[in-house]
This record gives structure tokens, C-alpha cells and sequence, in this order.
């Protein structure tokens, strides 16, 4: 095999490795600021340096959509970007005290289980 057949092969298969995780793949090309950027690294990161794992870009915004899906967070009388981000800030507000004692019950859980 050339090379560049090599390549489309490579190509090929890391998309049928791709669209085999999902029932349909769709491609988003999105514009964001150097600060979000670098947010979505930072996450990467964190969690190279704290699993051994690298989560690509990718995998990072599509947990944050699904994350955000399971919320019902609806478009509806939205009619900005400014007003959706207000209603997701709302939502999670709403979701971090139930949170926060999930995550206590959890702990509590966890130190009775090594003691």
C-alpha cells in the first residue's frame, strides 16, 4: 500500500470506530473563544494527569451536550445565546444542592466501607 492509501485506510477505519460508538454522527464546526479553549484543555488535562486518560476535545463537548440533554433544557422563548446560558445556569443552580448531598451520601458511604 502507498502511502496515501495507508492514510484513507486510517482515515476510514477510525471513522467506522467513531460512527460504531453512536447510531448517527453528525460533524459541528464551532467557533470558540481562546478562554473556552482552553477550559475544554484544562478538563483534558485534569484528567490525563489524574486517570491516565486523554479526553479529546471531542469527547469533552459531547459529554457536556449529553450532560446538558438529560437536563430537558429546551430553546423554547430563547432568544439568545446570553438567555440559553441564563436558563443552563438556572437549571444547575437548582441541580447542585441535590448534588452536593448526593455526592456527601456518597462520601459517608465510602468511609463506613473502609473503616
Amino acid at each position: 500500500m502507498t502511502n496515501g492509501h495507508a492514510n484513507a485506510h486510517k482515515r476510514s477505519s477510525r471513522f467506522t470506530q467513531i460512527s460504531s460508538n453512536a447510531k448517527h454522527v453528525g460533524r459541528v464546526i464551532a467557533f470558540l473563544t481562546r478562554e473556552q479553549l482552553d477550559f475544554i484543555d484544562k478538563i483534558s488535562k485534569d484528567a490525563l494527569f489524574s486517570t491516565g486518560k486523554k479526553l479529546s476535545r471531542t469527547e469533552i463537548i459531547q459529554a457536556i451536550v449529553e450532560a446538558v440533554r438529560k437536563m430537558e433544557v429546551s430553546g423554547n422563548l430563547v432568544h439568545s445565546q446570553e438567555e440559553l446560558e441564563q436558563r443552563i445556569s438556572e437549571l444547575l443552580k437548582k441541580a447542585l444542592p441535590n448534588l452536593a448531598e448526593e455526592l456527601k451520601g456518597l462520601k459517608k458511604g465510602a468511609k463506613h466501607e473502609t473503616d
